[in-house]
C-alpha cells in the first residue's frame, strides 16, 4: 500500500484502502502490517487497537449466526420477523402508568427507562424497538441468500430459545458495528485501562449528538401538539378533509387477507400518527420537489410514494390490532401464527393500485428486503416468501419521514443540490415573515435572499472582491450574516462526522463572509439596510449558521460561530418567549407546564440579546446540562458483558436544568432599567 503524504491510518481506514474488521475480507495480519506504515499517532493507535478487539467479537458472532436454528430458510425468514413483532407487542404493552388514555406530553415523559432488555435490562422502550428492527439485518442478509438448513417441521421450546439467542446475538452485532464505525469516525476507543470499556474520546461531540438527537425528538412532539390543536379548528378542515380523503381503511384478517375501504369520516377526536408522521414530511420546505418525476424510479414522484407508503402505514395499523398480546411464546408455530401474518402479493398490489394501478408493482419491489448491502429494514418492511409477504410492523408504525422522503430523493435520483436552494428561500422567507409578525418589527430588516456583495468603493479591495451571503437581517444595529447549511439527517456514525463537518465548514465560510462585510461596512449598509440612520460605528456583525436540522444547534466551536436551527431562530424573532414544557389532553387543549420564559422584554433588549441567544441557547444549555454518562451493557458471543459509555439527556434531570436555565437568562438579559419605569 502507498502511504499518501500526510494520510494518517484513520484516514486510509475511512478510504477503505485497509480492510475493516467488519468486512469478511479482514486480515489480522495485513491489520498491522498496514498500521505500522504510517507515522505513530494517539488517534491511530487507538484505531489499531480497537481493530484488534471488534475483529475478536465481530468473528465470533458470524461463527454463532451461521447455526440457526433447525428451521428452513421461509420458516426462519418467517420466525425472525415474527419475533421481531413480539417484542415491539411485549415494549408497547407495558403499563404507562404516567399517562392517561386522552393525554399527550412531550418527548421526554416517553424516554423513561423500562426493563425491555435481556434480564430485564431497563432500557428506552423507542431505542429498544429500533434495536430490534436493526438486529434483522444481519440474519435476514444470510438467509435470503439462499441459505436453507434444517427441518422446517422442528418446533420446540429450545428452537424458540435459539431463536431468541440468535436475535440477541443479532442485535450485538449490529451495536458492535455501530461502536466500530463511532470508533472509525468520531473517535471512540476500546479503553483498556478501564476494565475494557468503549467509550467517546471526543465528548463535545458525543454531547452535541445527544442533544440534537433529543432536541429533535422534542419538535416532533411539538408538531404533533399543533397538529392536535388544528384538528379541529375550523381553518383546518380543508387539511383535514384532505388527509381523510387520501387515507384508506384496511383490515387484514386472520388468514392475511386485505380489504381496502375509503375512509370517509374521521374516526378519532385526534389524528393517528401515520397522518403526523405524513405531515411531517410534506410540510418541509421541500414540497416543491413532492410532484416532480424520480429518473431512477420511472417517473414516480415522491408524494406518490409517500402514499404508497401511507397505504403500508394502514396496513401496519390494522397488523398491530391482530398481533397477539400475550408474553410469552413457546413454540414456532404459536409464535408466527401471533405475530408473523403472510399477506397474498395479490392483495397487496391492489391496495397499492390505489395509488396509481401501474406502479403498484414498482412499490411493492421497492419497499421488499431483498438483502442488498445498505439496504435497511426501516425503508424495506416487507420479506417475500414465495407469493406471500411477511411484514416488519415496528417499520411502518415507528418510522422517521423525514429520512424517508431523504432516501427516496436519493434512490430516485433527485439532485440533493436542489434541497439546498429551497432551503434558503425557505429560511429567507421564514425570517423575513417572523421579523414582520414581531412586536418589534420596525427596528427588524431582511436584506435580498441570496445577495452577492461586491462592494463600490474607490480605495483598492485586497483579497477577495466580493462575497456570496445566504441571508443578512438586522435588529437595530445588530446585522447577522447568515451561511444557511441543508443536510441529510444523520443517521449512522458516518453520518454525523459529515454532518458536524458541514457545519465546521459552515462556520468557516460566514465567520470569512463577516470580516468581509466588517471590512466594507459603510457600503454594505448602504446598500443593503438603507433604513439604519444611527452611528455606521455602533453596528456589530454577528456571523451566524442556520441548519434544517436540531443537530448542532447551540452546539460549542472554539472558533465561537454560533449555529441555529430554523425552528429556534424563528421562535425568537416572532413569539420572544419560551414554554419549557406543555401538555395536550381532550379536555383541556394545550396547557403550558411552566410559566412562559421571556426572552426580551423591551427593544433595546431584543436588539441585544439575540447575539447571546444564538450563541448559548437557554433551552439547549439545559439539555446539555441534563447530560449523563452512563454504563450500558451488551451481552457479546461468548456470553460476557461488555460496558459502553454513553451520554444521555436524563428525562428526570431535564426539566429542572431547563427550568433553571430559563430562569437564569431573565435575571441576566431581561432586566432593562427602561422596561420597570415604562410599567409603572
Amino acid at each position: 500500500m502507498i502511504v499518501a503524504k500526510n494520510q494518517s491510518f484513520v484516514d486510509a481506514v475511512r478510504k477503505e484502502d485497509v480492510t475493516q474488521p467488519q468486512q469478511r475480507s479482514f486480515c489480522l495480519k495485513e491489520w498491522t502490517e498496514q498500521y505500522q506504515n504510517f507515522p505513530e499517532s494517539r488517534a491511530d493507535g487507538r484505531l489499531h487497537e480497537a481493530g484488534l478487539w471488534f475483529d475478536r467479537e465481530f468473528s465470533a458472532i458470524r461463527s454463532a449466526l451461521n447455526q440457526l436454528p433447525e428451521l428452513s430458510t421461509v420458516a426462519n425468514v418467517r420466525a425472525l420477523v415474527a419475533f421481531n413483532n413480539f417484542e415491539m407487542t411485549r415494549a408497547m404493552n407495558l403499563p404507562r402508568d404516567h399517562l392517561s388514555e386522552n393525554k399527550f406530553v412531550v418527548h421526554e415523559e416517553f424516554d423513561r427507562l423500562e426493563p425491555l432488555g435481556p434480564w430485564g435490562t431497563p432500557v428506552n422502550r423507542q431505542a429498544y424497538i429500533e434495536a430490534m428492527v436493526s438486529s434483522l439485518t444481519l440474519p435476514l442478509r444470510f438467509l435470503i441468500r439462499g441459505r436453507s438448513i434444517g427441518n422446517p417441521k422442528a418446533d420446540s421450546e429450545n428452537t424458540i430459545a435459539e431463536l431468541m439467542r440468535h436475535v440477541q446475538l443479532a442485535a450485538t452485532y449490529a451495536q458492535l458495528e455501530t461502536l466500530w464505525l463511532e470508533c472509525l469516525w468520531n473517535g471512540w476507543y476500546i479503553d483498556t485501562a478501564s476494565d475494557v470499556v468503549i467509550r467517546s474520546g471526543d465528548l463535545r461531540h458525543h454531547a452535541n449528538c445527544a442533544v440534537g438527537a433529543f432536541r429533535g425528538g422534542v419538535l416532533m412532539s411539538e408538531k404533533l401538539i399543533h397538529l392536535m390543536q388544528c384538528w379541529s379548528d375550523p381553518a383546518f378542515q380543508d387539511i383535514k378533509a384532505g388527509i381523510i380523503a387520501r387515507s384508506r381503511h384496511i383490515e387484514v384478517n386472520r388468514k392475511g387477507r386485505l380489504k381496502v375501504y375509503p375512509l370517509r369520516r374521521a374516526r378519532a377526536k385526534l389524528p393517528r400518527a401515520l397522518d403526523v408522521n405524513l405531515l411531517v414530511a410534506e410540510e418541509r420546505y421541500w414540497r416543491e420537489l413532492m410532484t416532480r418525476p424520480l429518473p431512477n424510479m420511472k417517473d414516480v414522484t415522491i408524494r406518490q410514494v409517500l402514499e404508497a407508503w401511507r397505504v403500508m402505514m394502514e396496513i401496519g395499523e390494522s397488523l398491530q390490532g391482530l398481533l397477539n398480546t400475550q408474553q410469552t411464546v413457546t413454540s414456532v408455530g404459536s409464535l408466527v401464527s401471533g405475530h408473523g401474518h403472510k399477506l397474498k402479493r395479490a392483495d397487496l398490489l391492489k391496495a397499492l393500485g390505489r395509488v396509481d394501478p401501474s406502479k403498484s408493482a414498482l412499490f411493492l419491489e421497492h419497499f421488499t428486503f431483498d438483502g442488498r448491502e445498505r439496504i435497511d429494514p426501516w425503508l424495506h418492511p416487507l420479506l417475500q416468501i414465495g407469493e406471500e409477504y411477511v411484514v416488519i410492523v415496528s417499520s411502518l408504525n415507528h418510522s422517521n419521514p423525514v429520512r424517508l422522503v431523504e432516501h427516496w430523493m436519493a434512490v430516485g435520483g433527485l439532485d440533493l443540490g436542489e434541497r439546498g436552494k429551497l432551503f434558503e428561500q425557505h429560511v429567507h422567507t421564514s425570517v423575513a415573515a417572523a421579523c414582520r409578525s414581531s412586536r418589534f418589527s420596525p427596528s427588524c430588516e431582511v436584506a435580498t435572499a441570496g445577495l452577492e456583495f461586491t462592494p463600490c468603493v474607490d480605495v483598492p479591495v485586497i483579497g477577495e472582491t466580493k462575497e456570496q451571503i445566504d441571508l443578512a437581517f438586522r435588529l437595530g444595529g445588530t446585522v447577522l450574516i447568515c451561511e444557511d447549511k441543508c443536510c441529510v439527517y444523520p443517521v449512522e456514525p458516518r453520518d454525523r462526522y459529515h454532518y458536524f463537518k458541514r457545519i465546521r465548514i459552515g462556520r468557516e465560510q460566514v465567520s470569512r463572509k463577516a470580516k468581509f462585510v466588517r471590512a466594507h461596512l459603510s457600503e454594505f449598509m448602504r446598500l443593503y439596510f438603507p433604513a439604519y440612520r444611527e452611528d455606521i460605528s455602533a453596528v456589530r456583525v454577528v456571523p451566524l449558521v442556520i441548519t434544517n436540522l436540531a443537530f448542532g444547534s447551540g452546539s460549542r466551536s472554539a472558533d465561537s460561530v454560533p449555529v441555529a436551527d430554523l425552528v429556534m431562530l424563528t421562535r425568537y424573532l416572532d413569539e420572544g418567549v419560551f414554554t419549557p414544557h406543555a401538555e395536550f389532553s381532550l379536555d383541556d387543549g394545550l396547557k403550558p407546564q411552566g410559566k412562559p420564559t421571556p426572552l426580551y422584554r423591551t427593544k433595546r433588549e431584543f436588539e441585544n440579546n439575540i447575539v447571546p441567544f444564538v450563541s448559548e441557547p437557554p433551552l439547549i444549555n439545559g439539555y446539555r446540562n441534563a447530560l449523563l454518562p452512563k454504563l450500558t451493557y451488551m451481552q457479546l458471543g461468548d456470553g460476557r458483558l461488555q460496558p459502553v459509555e454513553t451520554l444521555n439527556v436524563d428525562p428526570e434531570h431535564v426539566k429542572r436544568q431547563v427550568r433553571n436555565e430559563l430562569t437564569s437568562w431573565t435575571r441576566q438579559h431581561c432586566r432593562d432599567k427602561n422596561y420597570k419605569s415604562r410599567k409603572r
